[in-house]
């Protein structure tokens, strides 16, 4: 599945508003899409609700059309910050079209999870929200016309960018157990707050032989330790095949390494764990197509699918 030049795509902002001044992301971000060729409609809200992008009932309308429509093949999201989880109780019984992607991360993390507990048939796409400076950039923003790129590949040539990471788009993956073995599974995860939040409810993923995504921003390596051990002690981390860390940004206190924090906590688990996957609230965030089987390689330092 992939997406061509004609085809009908909607932009929904089910999270966190946008200030006023940012309205111009959103401009921009429409006209990008529209150059590759893509006709796009905006199911976006004016309107605030707090700190949302309209009230539940708005926002959950606007996303649950857009899921529903037979005509856009796929769906690409503003923002993150704050309200996906909110509006996971209207996903039930939605009646879905064909397949499309829902493209987007942080927040959007929980739609990922309950899109793919309730509909494996999607196509959940952690990448990029689109009215953002991640994918929008500034005057000097090169990464941002890396992260445009690798989305334009994936979603219209659907290569898959990760298989082997080149030196100029990303560092080499760090093993912290190099187990020398390969790791497979179905690749579940995201934001690490939102996957450790979804516990105990019907979204949380099915981690039996999975491969276990994490990244996050601006949680003190206490509080990364508390989410991975919250994991550990709900029994997540006995089923999975292997694990993987996306960039931890900000996640520092000037005392402590994460890294160091990581290898101490999982020092007793034998499955491979790899760390620094370009993917995340970094500058640089590529594509992870979330609910297919992944190769996790501690020999060649790689994740690849193989969907």
């Amino acid at each position: 599945m992939n997406l061509v030049a004609g085809d009908i795509v909607d932009v929904v902002a089910p999270a966190s508003h946008m200030a006023a001044e940012n309205f111009a992301l959103l401009e921009k971000s429409q006209q990008l899409l529209e150059s590759w060729g893509l006709v796009v409609r905006l199911k976006v809200s004016a309107d605030n609700h707090f700190y949302l992008a309209g009230d539940d009932t708005c926002r959950g309308a606007l996303l649950k059309e857009a899921l529903e429509s037979p005509e856009s093949k796929a769906i690409f999201c503003t923002r993150g910050g704050y309200g996906s989880p909110r509006l996971l109780r209207q996903l039930h019984k939605l009646k879905l079209a064909s397949p499309k992607f829902l493209i987007g991360f942080s927040d959007i993390t929980s739609l990922h999870l309950a899109l793919n507990r309730l509909y494996p048939e999607f196509k959940t796409i952690h990448a990029p929200n689109i009215a953002t400076v991640q994918f929008l950039g500034n005057n000097k923003s090169d990464s941002a016309e890396i992260n445009q790129q690798a989305l334009y590949d994936f979603l219209f040539r659907f290569s898959d960018s990760l298989t082997k990471c080149q030196p100029r788009f990303c560092e080499t993956l760090t093993f912290i157990k190099p187990t020398q073995t390969k790791a497979q599974g179905i690749l579940v995860g995201g934001c690490l707050s939102l996957v450790v939040n979804s516990i105990g409810t019907p979204y949380f993923p099915n981690c039996d032989g999975a491969i276990l995504f994490l990244e996050e921003i601006a949680e003190k390596p206490y509080q990364i330790d508390r989410m991975l051990h919250q994991l550990i002690n709900a029994g997540v981390m006995d089923k999975i095949n292997g694990l993987v860390f996306g960039d931890m940004v900000n996640c520092v206190d000037g005392k402590h390494e994460l890294f160091d924090i990581v290898k101490d906590t999982f020092q007793d688990f034998s499955f491979p764990i790899a760390y620094g996957l370009p993917c995340g609230h970094g500058a640089v965030n590529k594509p992870l197509q979330l609910g297919i089987e992944y190769i996790l390689d501690s020999l060649n330092c790689s994740l690849s699918s193989i969907s």
